[in-house]
């Protein structure tokens, strides 16, 4: 995961990205689909588009 390669904690991360520690942790583990804006705010956060994040 691209935020653990830049040494980002989990909670501070969602924190800054405006979205539930939760939320974030379920979507990294894949137990939930992430809705558009989730995905955007993470991509912001991540400094990446969206397009690169969501490379399978």
């Amino acid at each position: 995961m691209a935020r653990w390669k830049r040494g980002l904690d989990q909670k501070a991360f969602a924190f800054d990205c405006e979205i539930g520690r939760t939320q974030l942790y379920m979507n990294e583990n894949e137990e939930t689909n992430p809705g558009l804006l989730p995905l955007i705010k993470i991509a912001n956060g991540l400094e990446v588009s969206l397009r690169d994040l969501v490379k399978v």
